[in-house]
């Protein structure tokens, strides 16, 4: 990584709510890769199935995070380990009244069940800032 600021910080929660990949800074979509590829998606999504039907309440979908340190902005993309994966993608902001008091905060977008091959190529828009091109990827995608 050069000198300067990193572009994002990246993360992998497991299903046990633990962090396998904690605060990682990146430049590159290459860089999150390596995370990317190096975890067992399927063996902890199963953990997850597992304590899901044991009614466990101490357990969430495995995912990779991004924070995108310019404006703050998330991506969350949790593979299933079977080939899909649901995703929480940067949205347009959102108004929130709290008393007499608007607060803007960060929106989301949902889209579930793309193909898990959108990794990358997601990835690489979200670095560069691209939310657009991000959004139209993954929507366009959608079963």
């Amino acid at each position: 990584m050069s000198g300067r600021d990193p572009r994002a910080k990246c993360w992998i929660q497991r299903a046990d709510l633990s962090v396998a990949v904690d605060d990682v800074p990146v430049d590159t979509a290459e860089q999150v890769m390596r995370h990317y590829d190096g975890f067992g998606w399927a063996a902890e999504r199963a953990k997850f199935r597992d304590g899901e039907a044991a009614g466990a309440t101490d357990v969430c979908p495995p995912g990779l995070g991004l924070n995108r340190l310019a404006d703050d902005a998330l991506l969350h993309l949790l593979p299933d380990g079977r080939g899909r994966m649901d995703a929480f993608l940067p949205g347009p902001p959102r108004k929130r009244r709290w008393f007499h008091i608007f607060q803007s905060f960060g929106g989301h977008i949902e889209v579930r069940g793309v193909s898990d091959t959108l990794v990358q190529p997601a990835v690489q828009h979200f670095l560069r800032g691209d939310d657009a091109a991000l959004v139209t990827l993954m929507q366009g995608a959608a079963p």
